[in-house]
């Protein structure tokens, strides 16, 4: 994928991943290997028709990783505080690409809310979960309970394509 400016945004993400997660956390070789592959797949989007991209052997599949709630109906601001006033924690974790808090629609008995992170990998979200920041960042979670219904359901997605931002 391309910025607007022509620059692989791929390209452009790994580098600025390496910047905030310092040499410690990188293989070089293996980055140096990436961005190679990525310039030069960028070289081959630019000279061939825009095809949907196929996952190599050896790259790293982003991943996806929803829990959905199912928040009783006049609870939905409460519900809503909770997470806009809550510490954030995943700016500080490596593979960490971004969260979205979504309302979806509204049932019978409750409203649908789901929140939605982007990883670098599947292995990134994995050492979140074993992670200090993780048990820091649900360490109050039990008492929300109340909120809403049954325990949020955990859906995880390896992306298989992406297009556009």
């Amino acid at each position: 994928m391309t910025n607007s400016d022509g620059r692989d945004r791929d390209t452009e993400d790994l580098l600025h991943q390496i910047v905030l997660c310092g040499p410690d956390c990188c293989d070089v070789s293996a980055v140096h290997w990436t961005l190679e592959d990525r310039l030069a797949r960028n070289d081959e989007l630019k000279t061939s028709s825009a095809q949907p991209q196929k996952p190599r052997k050896g790259r790293t599949m982003k991943f996806i990783a929803m829990n959905r709630f199912k928040v009783r109906k006049g609870s939905e601001a409460d519900f809503e505080q909770v997470w806009l006033n809550r510490e954030v924690h995943l700016d500080k974790v490596p593979g960490f690409m971004s969260f979205h808090l979504l309302r979806g629609p509204e049932r019978d008995d409750h409203i649908l809310y789901s929140s939605h992170t982007i990883w670098a990998s599947e292995d990134a979200f994995s050492a979140w979960t074993r992670s200090e920041a993780f048990r820091a960042a649900h360490r109050d979670a039990g008492g929300n309970k109340p909120l809403y219904d049954g325990h949020p359901e955990f859906e995880g997605f390896t992306v298989l394509q992406e297009i556009g931002q």
